[in-house]
C-alpha cells in the first residue's frame, strides 16, 4: 500500500485494525505519548517489529472470551487474554496454552 493511501485509510477509519495495519505496512506508524513509545516498523504479523518502550505502563493484549478466540485463524505465537478462564494464553501451532 501507498504511503498516501495508508494515510488516508487511517484518517477515515482511525479505529479500523485494517487501517493500522496499512500504516504498519507503509511504515508510517509511529506515536509517542509522553513516556509512552510506540514504533512499527516493516510488517510486525511477519516479522515481529514491534517495540513499546514505557516507564508509565505496560501492554495490554487483546482481551476476549474463550469463543472470540476460538474464533480466530490462530498462528504461532499469538497471546491473548481469555476473559472466560482469567487467564493468560498463546497458541503454539497447535493448540492454545494457558502462560501461567
Amino acid at each position: 500500500m501507498a504511503r498516501a493511501d495508508a494515510a488516508a485509510a487511517i484518517a477515515a477509519q482511525p479505529e479500523d485494525p485494517l487501517a493500522l495495519r496499512a500504516l504498519s505496512e507503509a511504515n508510517l506508524l509511529k506515536h509517542d505519548l509522553s513516556t509512552a513509545k510506540l514504533t512499527v516498523t516493516g510488517d510486525a504479523a511477519v516479522n515481529g517489529s514491534l517495540t513499546v518502550t514505557t516507564t508509565t505502563g505496560a501492554v495490554i493484549l487483546p482481551r476476549m472470551t474463550t469463543t472470540q478466540r476460538n474464533a480466530l485463524t490462530a498462528a504461532a505465537g499469538m497471546m491473548v487474554y481469555n476473559t472466560t478462564d482469567s487467564k493468560f494464553q498463546g497458541y503454539d501451532g497447535s493448540a492454545w496454552r494457558d502462560l501461567h
